[in-house]
């Protein structure tokens, strides 16, 4: 038990728990007066919340994860909630605070016009209609972005929807039932 002289006990830390040098509820080594790290970390490496040497996501004091024995757990996610590549699970960049890293790119590696560091946009298609997998204005099915051959045929496909037959034709990568 901790002994008062005063308003500070032995630690330097009040009745409120503040400590007398920092004016927070933290000493300068980062320790409360319960003896945790501000992380949640006592010296023995027991996790202040779950009384365990893990804390509630599975990781240790030192940020291995008790599955996966790395520094992310299964779903590639450190301690703090970040992927590798800096981006948390809502999609949001350490740095930048977007969607978006630091060179303009998300986390599919689109930038926020759609398209990918080699200017292809998730269909594959440039913007002057170049076809990524053939280097031609037609894909691999011989049709350009619009749904055309080189005859000038549209692509046509029909579905079954609401118990009628919908005609649908590819338009940028997409099946469009307004054409």
């Amino acid at each position: 038990m901790r002994k008062f002289n005063g308003p500070y006990d032995n630690m330097g830390f009040d009745k409120v728990g503040n400590h007398n040098d920092t004016g927070t509820k933290y000493n300068f080594a980062g320790f409360d007066k319960e003896g945790y790290h501000i992380r949640g970390w006592n010296i023995f490496g027991i996790f202040k919340h779950t009384g365990t040497k893990l804390d509630r996501s599975g990781f240790n004091k030192n940020g291995i994860h008790k599955v996966t024995g790395t520094k992310f757990d299964e779903d590639g996610f450190d301690r703090d909630g970040y992927n590798q590549k800096k981006i948390n699970r809502d999609g949001i960049h350490k740095v930048t605070g977007t969607k978006f890293n630091e060179r303009g790119y998300d986390l599919n590696g689109f930038d926020k016009d759609g398209y990918d560091k080699k200017g292809f946009d998730k269909f594959d298609w440039n913007v002057f209609e170049i076809y990524k997998h053939t280097g031609t204005k037609f894909d691999k099915s011989g049709y350009n972005r619009k749904g055309f051959d080189k005859d000038g045929s549209r692509r046509i496909s029909r579905r079954k929807k609401s118990g009628y037959w919908t005609y649908y034709r590819k338009k940028s990568g997409y099946w469009d039932s307004n054409y």
